[in-house]
């Protein structure tokens, strides 16, 4: 029977009795949120004919010490990104939360719209929350509804002031990506104007990625502690057209420079050198124009610091180039159906079933075009890798952008005993070289 001498009776309670009191007078511990304290009364024998009450310690009892531990075993070592558990942990009881803020708030990353990051920034400020992040990407487009920032509306009139000054906030913040689509000029350079006029300045920040549409002047005045740089150009811009770049470069106190730009061209890469020539990493990404490597690979070897080296091995062709090559693998295709003497072209909407330029094969025939271009101007990678070693000494490793952008062919010199060259080890498929790690997508 339950209850009697010589059958234990198990009770689990999961909040506070009445019994609390006379409990703590026979030494136990107490906890004082509900859900967090389990205890374990057992009734037996025993040579006195008494009752033995035992207690399990609650979790939030144990030392914070041991508990951001567990926290930390909550994260899945293979995609440390998923903080679900963390995430349910930190709803248990205020205590709880904010031990579970750092590990939850290291790593923030949004997709959103303006209305909803103006909302965010206006409910976030002076939280907690903001010295805890360490890595920061905000990725915001206008909502569909809207096609330019209106400086009326209150999420335009009051948004860069405030963030800005939550900017300020965030003591612990090294890394930051920070791209405003669709209207983008009204609102990223209102907070560049505010991190100004406020007189915010972000030190702890030593790696900043920045789409070049705007100015660059604001740079150096608030991140004083940066060495890592990525600036995406936009097609037909060069690095000392951008605006402020050539007149802050001297003011930055880089080690690593990334820059990305569709339809890269081989005076870009002088100035590149102009600009940073003290530049210990440089990643140029994105896509070149029609020309070859081997022909500017001599302003590389002028960096004379330069250690890690990640270079596009991705054609931008135009579509005069495609064309060309398209009527040089095929011919002109002379049509009945085209009026006049000029062979058919793309704008003439052939329909004739064997024209190249008729809807259903252009699409094939604009490929293969492109493919025979891509492989004129292809090199031997190994015999540019090498070179490059050997004009550069300090120069350790090589990459070359592979199609997909994620991935890349990694190269790195074999020196016999004199220090010389003898060969390069090649990598496939190696991640391709970014500043910052931190961020899944």
């Amino acid at each position: 029977m339950a209850g009697s001498p010589t059958t234990p009776t198990v009770i689990t309670m999961d909040s506070p009795s009445a019994d609390d009191d006379n409990i703590n007078d026979r030494g136990s511990d107490r906890g004082g949120d509900r859900g967090r304290q389990q205890r374990t009364m057992t009734t037996a024998d025993n040579d006195r004919g008494g009752t033995v009450i035992k207690k399990f310690t609650g979790f939030a009892t144990l030392p914070r010490e041991l508990i951001l531990e567990i926290v930390q075993l909550c994260i899945p070592t293979y995609r440390p990104d998923l903080k679900q558990d963390v995430a349910q942990l930190s709803a248990v009881n205020k205590s709880l939360r904010m031990m579970c803020i750092p590990t939850l708030f290291t790593t923030v990353q949004m997709r959103t719209n303006h209305h909803r990051f103006s909302r965010l920034v206006r409910g976030i400020e002076g939280s907690d929350v903001l010295r805890a992040i360490h890595h920061l990407r905000i990725i915001s487009v206008l909502p569909r509804a809207e096609t330019s920032g209106n400086a009326s509306e209150s999420w335009y009139r009051d948004t860069p002031a405030q963030f800005a000054s939550v900017l300020g906030q965030m003591s612990n913040l090294q890394d930051l990506d920070l791209y405003f689509a669709d209207g983008y000029q009204s609102l990223m350079v209102a907070v560049q104007y505010e991190l100004l006029k406020q007189r915010i300045t972000v030190p702890s920040v030593t790696k900043f990625d920045h789409f070049a549409e705007s100015t660059t002047h604001f740079i150096p005045t608030v991140f004083t502690g940066l060495n890592a740089l990525h600036l995406t150009l936009t097609m037909g811009k060069s690095p000392k057209t951008i605006p402020g770049l050539s007149t802050i470069a001297s003011k930055l106190n880089l080690h690593t420079l990334s820059l990305c730009k569709f339809g890269w061209q081989a005076k870009d890469f002088d100035e590149i050198y102009d600009l940073f020539p003290g530049v210990t990493k440089l990643i140029i990404g994105g896509q070149i124009q029609k020309f070859k490597f081997s022909t500017v690979l001599p302003v590389f070897e002028r960096f004379k610091k330069l250690e890690i080296l990640g270079l596009t091995d991705i054609f931008d062709f135009t579509i005069e180039d495609v064309m060309t090559s398209l009527i040089d693998e095929e011919g002109d295709c002379v049509c009945d159906c085209c009026l006049g003497d000029e062979p058919c072209t793309i704008d003439t909407n052939c329909s004739c079933d064997e024209c190249h330029y008729n809807d259903e094969n252009y699409e094939d025939f604009h490929a293969m075009a492109q493919q025979s271009l891509s492989m004129s101007m292809e090199e031997d990678q190994v015999k540019n890798a090498v070179s490059l070693f050997e004009e550069c000494p300090r120069l350790e490793t090589v990459y070359f952008q592979l199609r997909n952008d994620d991935y890349s062919t990694r190269y790195r010199p074999i020196k016999d005993d004199n220090g010389n060259v003898d060969t390069v080890t090649i990598d496939e498929y190696e991640d391709w070289p970014k500043i910052f790690t931190e961020f899944y997508y």
